[in-house]
Parts: C-alpha cells; sequence; structure tokens
C-alpha cells in the first residue's frame, strides 16, 4: 500500500509530508520570549490549529510524534513546550475517540501528563517523546514508566470507573525482544498499556470506537494471566496480544498498515538527519564567510590553532571544569 491509500493523496507529496513532520517545531520555534508562564496559552493556540485538522491529516501528524528536534538543548524551554504539545496531540486524539472529558492536567507534578476519561471512565496516560539522536538505543525503563505511579494516579479519581494506566510511545526507540518495561505492560494487577502512535493513527483512520480500549483494560487479566518476562521475549508477546485483542475484526489492515508506518517513520529519521545536515551546512557556510573576508595570514593560522586545539583538548578542558566546579582547589602550589 502506498501513503495515499491510508492518508490521501495530500500526502503523495514529500513537501506535505514534510510539513506535517515539522509542524510542533516550527510552531515553537515561531514563539518569541517563551516563558514557562505562557505554556497554556500557546497550547491554546496550537489546539486551535489542530480543531482545523480532518482526522486523516490528524491521523499522520500523530503517527510520527515523539520525537524532539534534535538542536533543543536538554531541559530547555523549547524542547519543554514541545514535549507538552505532543500531550495535547494525544489528549486531542482522545477526543476525537469520544472520550469527550480529556485534559492536560495544569499540576505537573505527581500527575499524569493526559486525563483520558467521559463520564463514566478515567485513564491516565503517559504520552513520551524522545530524540531520535540521543546517546543510548532504548531509553530507561524508568524514564518511560513507574509502575507504581498509575494506581497512585488514579487513585484521585474516585468519582469514575478506573480502567489503568496508557503509555503512548515512539515506535524507533522501542526495545527489540524484552524488556522490564513489558513485564509491566503485562501485569493484569495493574493494567497498563503500551500503544505506539502508529496505532493511535490507525484508531482514528478506522474510526474504531472508544470502547475497544475500555474493554481491553476490563479483559487485561484473561489477555494476560501471568507477567511475562523479557527472557520470553516479551515485547512481541504483549504487542501480538493486545494487537489481536484491538483489532480483531480488521488484523490484516492493521499488518499492512503497520508495515507503511514502519515507511513513515524511517522517513520520519530520515528528515530529522537531513536537517542536522542542512544545520550543519548552515554553520559552514557562515563560518567559511567570516574567513574568506580575512587577508591576514598569521590571524588565520592563530584561528586555525585555536580550532584544533579547542577539538583535541575538548575532554580535558571539560574535567577541568568538573574539578572546580565539585572540588576544593588551592589558588596555586602551596609556597613555604
Amino acid at each position: 500500500m502506498r501513503i495515499p491509500d491510508w492518508f490521501g493523496e495530500n500526502f503523495a507529496s514529500i513537501d506535505n509530508r514534510i510539513k506535517s513532520y515539522d509542524l510542533l517545531e516550527k510552531f515553537v520555534d515561531q514563539i518569541e520570549n517563551f516563558y514557562p508562564g505562557t505554556t497554556e496559552q500557546h497550547v491554546l493556540d496550537l489546539r486551535e490549529e489542530l480543531s482545523k485538522l480532518g482526522n486523516t491529516e490528524f491521523a499522520f501528524l500523530i503517527c510520527h510524534s515523539g520525537y524532539i528536534p534534535e538542536h533543543y538543548q536538554p531541559d530547555s524551554s523549547n524542547e519543554t513546550l514541545y514535549t507538552k504539545l505532543v500531550e495535547l496531540l494525544v489528549q486531542d486524539w482522545a477526543i476525537r475517540l469520544d472520550f469527550t472529558e480529556s485534559e492536560l492536567p495544569s499540576q505537573k507534578s505527581s500527575k499524569e501528563d493526559i486525563t483520558i476519561k467521559d463520564e463514566e471512565v478515567v485513564i491516565v496516560c503517559d504520552a513520551k517523546s524522545f530524540r531520535l539522536g540521543r546517546s543510548q538505543a532504548v531509553p530507561n525503563v524508568k524514564d518511560v514508566l513507574k509502575h507504581a505511579d498509575i494506581e497512585k494516579w488514579l487513585s484521585a479519581y474516585s468519582d469514575r470507573k478506573a480502567c489503568g494506566g496508557l503509555v503512548t510511545f515512539p515506535r524507533q526507540l522501542d526495545w527489540k525482544r524484552g524488556s522490564d518495561f513489558y513485564q509491566y505492560t503485562t501485569d493484569h494487577s495493574s493494567p497498563t498499556m503500551c500503544l505506539f502512535y502508529e496505532h493511535l493513527a490507525f484508531f482514528l483512520l478506522k474510526r474504531l470506537p472508544k470502547e475497544r480500549i475500555i474493554s481491553a483494560f476490563a479483559n487485561y487479566k484473561s489477555l494476560f494471566p501471568e507477567k511475562v518476562s523479557k527472557s520470553m521475549r516479551n515485547r512481541d508477546i504483549y504487542y501480538d496480544t493486545i494487537e489481536r485483542y484491538l483489532f480483531s475484526d480488521c488484523l490484516d489492515e492493521w499488518i499492512h498498515f503497520n508495515g507503511l508506518s514502519l515507511q513513515i517513520s524511517k522517513e520520519r529519521a530520515f528528515h530529522a538527519h537531513k536537517t542536522l545536515d542542512n544545520m550543519i551546512e548552515d554553520i559552514k557556510c557562515v563560518i567559511k564567510k567570516k574567513y574568506y573576508q580575512i587577508d591576514d595570514i598569521q590571524y588565520l593560522r592563530e584561528a586555525v590553532i585555536e580550532s584544533e586545539v579547542a577539538g583535541a583538548t575538548k575532554n580535558l578542558q571539560k574535567q577541568k571544569e568538573c574539578i572546580i566546579k565539585f572540588r576544593d582547589v588551592s589558588k596555586d602550589y602551596i609556597n613555604e
């Protein structure tokens, strides 16, 4: 199948797919003087933009979600806002699925990212985002889920039927065979479902009812009678089980869509890599322009020497900084 077969002819265009890949990043980058107090307004602004998207366009957007732009500094205001906007996508997905009372809790400490709920049930949800260029192939399990938090979060909603916890996750950061994480997702004593953003997209494209998810939580004990250890390739067992349940009447279509969404995921990673190439080339052009305007050979020699020394001593300089930062250091040798 081709991308347009699922998402429409609009996305046969590479340019239109790139616009979708860059939508959140461009939204964040256009904001001037961002500070935490303005987050709520930016969320409202993006919510208005999302309301203009039909389910098909929105499905493509959420299909490739969860990848933080590589050039954002860790824990920067840009990164914080970007991850908040991914949470907004998941909330919007839940509302489009008819969990009409879903919300983003304003209190972040000891709270879920998204509260997915209607007038009867509640699901607490964490929406995960990571860099494709992070130093580890997969995240630490504790950075994805603290399983004990699920019950704590659900206890705040005594007025609703507590279904369980949901983790939404970018597939490019997934474990290959097994993980302690999938021991959590196969533990019926505290039902915790993990869905890739591609799963969310498929729900919208097939117009599947929210009751599929509610029912999966209700039947978690029969789906997973026992926790599955990572030595048993629990990742494969988990997804085979949950997908067969959620997509029981459209499993062949899911298999085809899953193959296509993998290609979209790969293209999204290529786009991130290509974007970094372009940034590096832009920086190179600025530096070349600067030095091509200099006729002083001695100045150029000194600049080259400084650059090479900085590169060759980068690790040593970092160690020096750590010594000064963390240790008690005299100002000189003791002169007796």
